[in-house]
């Protein structure tokens, strides 16, 4: 039945992924707005972010059904969630066997091995939030200043004013030039999540530190690794096994200053 395909299967794999009851995650947890009669339900699981919105909602069917059954309460679930907190959830549907994850604003679903980490699932988040942001600059930057303002009278040839226009668009498009490259680096972070590669320095191969994961969550390099990048320097190179210290001073004397 559900209950042993949710103690069997799909507690183990969100257990894999750093997700226990009581920190970060619910289990059946009341939502209203939901179109029955009481206009009530029950979110099987529900993913929590470190600010306490919701990052993803998990629907689970027993085994013996296809999960695709779930996909559209589970959808129900995330709209009463989004007007309840004002954060759409990821959606999650299985039944133990499957795994579907389906961010409807944005993409189809797709069939996945497992749960994201709640770094992860926070990536996914600002993703989408980019994304629509980015879209909404695009059709801004797409009008005219009079258009973008929507008061069509306020036409005017002063000089001052075109400059204060065109200062306003260049500032918009340096804007967007930045959220779009936020937006490449979180795409690259996610891929190496499906790819079993997040969080582990491109550089040295060893694990990025936790609190600068938090921080900076599609960082690709630990600590030490970024240091050394930013000193000029390819690779971090440790004291026990690389050049002499001599060398490395000589070196670092011999870099520019910025």
């Amino acid at each position: 039945d559900e209950a042993d395909t949710r103690r069997l299967f799909i507690d183990v794999l969100l257990r894999e992924a750093g997700w226990e009851e009581g920190a970060g995650m619910s289990l059946e947890v009341p939502v209203t707005g939901m179109p029955n009669g009481p206009g009530e339900g029950f979110v099987d699981y529900v993913l929590w972010g470190a600010d306490g919105k919701p990052l993803a909602v998990v629907e689970a069917k027993r085994s013996l059904k296809d999960p695709e059954i779930g996909r559209q309460q589970a959808r129900l679930y995330a709209d009463c969630l989004q007007a309840m907190t004002g954060q759409r959830p990821l959606i999650y549907y299985s039944n133990g066997h499957k795994t579907w994850l389906w961010d409807d604003r944005r993409a189809p679903p797709r069939e996945v091995q497992g749960f994201y980490t709640r770094e992860a699932l926070e990536l996914a988040v600002q993703r989408r939030e980019l994304q629509a942001d980015l879209r909404v600059a695009g059709d801004n930057l797409k009008r005219s200043p009079i258009e973008a303002s929507g008061d069509i009278s306020a036409h005017s040839t002063h000089m001052a004013d075109q400059g204060t226009d065109n200062f306003d668009r260049e500032l918009a498009l340096n804007l967007v030039s930045g959220r779009q490259e936020s937006l490449y680096e979180i795409e690259a972070a996610i891929r190496r999540v499906d790819e079993g590669t997040y969080g582990v320095c491109d550089t040295c191969g060893n694990g990025i530190e936790r609190p600068r994961l938090k921080a900076l969550p599609f960082a690709k390099k630990c600590v030490a690794c970024q240091n050394a990048a930013e000193r000029g320097r390819t690779k971090y190179r440790p004291f026990g096994g690389g050049l002499p210290l001599q060398q490395l001073a000589a070196e670092d004397s011999a870099e520019p200053v910025e």
